[in-house]
């Protein structure tokens, strides 16, 4: 499905892999030798419900990873071999685990673990 792009991220393994977060929720990856239409796209059903704002790829020996965060609460996994469904959903909710905040930006740092990462939510907070 085409749709609009809201964030976009260079592989670090490979400068001709892009991975984006689109305005349907789908995450999709392109690969710069090959044309301009996307390698595989999410499915729908699979993917978030809302807008995704950012993507991030993680440290990994495959370098096939990433994370996407969405306004509809959820931070989704991902292999891009197979986009079909996340490898695994993180629900964000608040440290008392009470509240559910939708996220609009991520950092992933591989220095501070390999599956550590920090999200700005609509409400401000981190």
């Amino acid at each position: 499905t085409v749709s609009q792009l809201c964030s976009l991220k260079y592989s670090p393994k490979d400068p001709n892999i892009i991975l984006g977060g689109q305005f349907n929720g789908q995450v999709a990856y392109w690969d710069t030798r090959k044309g301009h239409h996307a390698i595989e796209v999410s499915l729908v059903e699979n993917s978030h419900k809302d807008p995704v704002w950012d993507v991030a790829w993680l440290r990994s020996k495959t370098g096939a990873e990433c994370l996407s965060v969405s306004t509809d609460g959820y931070a989704l996994f991902w292999d891009i071999r197979r986009l079909g469904e996340p490898i695994q959903r993180v629900l964000l909710k608040d440290k008392s685990g009470g509240n559910v905040h939708g996220a609009t930006t991520l950092n992933y740092d591989p220095q501070a673990g390999p599956s550590k990462f920090t999200v700005g939510t609509e409400t401000g907070n981190a």
